[in-house]
């Protein structure tokens, strides 16, 4: 049974690209070319190379010089012999030896000059065919492994090559079928573009131009770039090439950053106006001398203020740190009490103050010690809930925390009765600056980043953070957290 070659061994073993197998079939042609020479002259006919030379009866010599070529291959001492030019340059040698023949001896020297020139473009021929060949399977190769997909039209705009790289984009978004000219490679990009703003139409009538679409499968959303552009030689135009790149994670990176922009903006806004509003107020109060109390709530004022804006670079710095892999943990074993009470103390009385919050703990009950950083679990707990309670319509607003665990695992559910997450969004929600594209999520500001910190700083853990909702029946987010046991 024949053992099917890998791909590396199928490169490896390539004669195109094996040096000793082009000096083999470079030997086979001149063998056939010297032959063909015999029919046409009564000389015997060798040619000399520097690497080898193929003497009249088709023996093959390896690496001799041309002195020796002539004393030990040639009989006759005085051979006629005439260059072999490549470009113009000597490549070799031709040799016609009469062999004592007198019908050889008559023949004009001009018909010995003819079969040279001829064995010269047969042999120039030749290594041009060899190198043209060597470069298409080069180009075939580079084309292969590029990630890009990759089309080459004709004058006639039709399809005459595409990587493998395409040949999987048609397959996913053109149930397979095969795209043979330019008007079928168009209709595929208005088919699967979801981009009303892009006008391919347009694109395609463009000799050099570049489009983003976007394509959906189930579940799955992808963003393309598609370039096309002119190839020419010698400025005659040849055909065009249209390359498809997936550009999703730029297109994303480039929404972080719009965001971030638009989010930074907003949130520092505000905070800075009210304290320069409040200093100016100040400052004029030397003159107007504000009663003490007055200037007293500005103060409080600019302070609520500056502690805002360093929330905000906490979190920029948190969300750097999580990325970075460089957040320090101060992790020790703590009760679940100490946790609950510590939430507790610090929720901000206008967050306790919007509606009930309820834990259900059995202070009896023998719970594990929870290992970890206390501080940053608090600190997702806190978010949780005052997310749980932005996030609310209810007139009755109210958010309940189970804690529970089994062999493994500590488990805290929070649950609020607030709007509810679609199911299409409850995945992304632990994005960065996502938010749900909803009236409550637009009006209630922050910096979409709460949660995408929290699955950051619970994952640090080895924990993990999900949720079940349900639209307009509240949300429960549950932490899972890894026992450990105390040594």
């Amino acid at each position: 049974m024949t053992q099917k070659k890998t791909a590396s061994e199928e490169f490896d073993t390539d004669d195109r690209f094996n040096p000793n197998a082009q000096i083999v079939g470079k030997e086979f042609f001149l063998k056939e070319c010297l032959k063909e020479l015999q029919n046409l002259t009564s000389y015997q006919v060798s040619c000399w190379f520097p690497n080898y030379s193929i003497t009249a009866s088709g023996a093959v010599h390896q690496g001799e010089e041309w002195e020796d070529f002539l004393h030990e291959r040639i009989p006759n001492r005085n051979p006629v012999v005439h260059s072999i030019q490549i470009h113009e340059v000597e490549n070799g040698k031709i040799v016609f030896d009469d062999g004592g023949s007198e019908e050889a001896k008559n023949e004009p020297p001009e018909r010995l000059i003819t079969l040279a020139n001829l064995f010269s473009s047969l042999y120039q021929a030749k290594l041009n065919s060899d190198l043209y060949r060597d470069w298409l399977y080069k180009l075939d190769n580079l084309l292969k492994s590029m990630s890009d997909g990759i089309v080459l039209l004709n004058l006639q705009r039709n399809v005459i090559h595409q990587n493998d790289a395409f040949v999987q984009f048609i397959k996913t978004y053109n149930d397979g079928k095969m795209i043979i000219n330019e008007n079928q490679l168009i209709k595929m990009f208005i088919q699967i573009n979801e981009l009303e703003s892009v006008d391919i139409e347009e694109f395609a009538a463009q000799n050099e131009a570049s489009i983003r679409i976007k394509a959906q499968l189930p579940g799955k959303i992808r963003y393309f770039e598609i370039k096309k552009f002119a190839v020419y030689e010698n400025s005659e135009p040849l055909g065009n090439v249209y390359s498809i790149r997936d550009i999703t994670k730029e297109y994303e990176v480039d929404q972080i950053k719009s965001n971030l922009i638009s989010i930074a903006s907003h949130e520092f806004k505000t905070p800075l106006t009210n304290i320069r509003g409040s200093v100016e107020t100040l400052l004029r109060g030397a003159a107007n001398k504000w009663d003490e109390s007055f200037s007293h709530d500005l103060l409080l004022g600019i302070h609520e203020d500056v502690l805002h804006l360093q929330e905000l670079i906490d979190v920029w710095m948190d969300v750097k740190k999580i990325e970075t892999g460089t957040l320090l943990l101060h992790q020790d074993f703590f009760p679940l009490f100490q946790l609950i009470k510590g939430t507790l103390n610090q929720l901000p009385e206008k967050v306790v103050s919007q509606g009930e919050i309820v834990f259900n703990y059995d202070t009896m009950s023998n719970f594990p010690l929870l290992y970890g950083d206390e501080a940053r679990v608090r600190q997702v707990l806190i978010n949780l809930i005052i997310n749980g309670l932005t996030y609310n319509d209810a007139k009755e607003k109210k958010i309940v925390v189970n804690i529970y665990h089994d062999d493994q695992f500590i488990y805290i559910e929070v649950t609020d009765n607030g709007i509810g997450i679609s199911e299409k969004y409850q995945k992304k929600i632990f994005e960065r600056f996502y938010r749900a594209d909803i009236s409550a999520a637009r009006k209630s500001g922050g910096s979409g980043l709460g949660l995408s910190i929290s699955e950051g700083l619970i994952r640090e853990h080895g924990g993990e953070i999900y949720v079940k909702s349900q639209l307009n029946e509240g949300s429960t987010f549950t932490v899972k957290l890894p026992i450990i046991h105390v040594p």
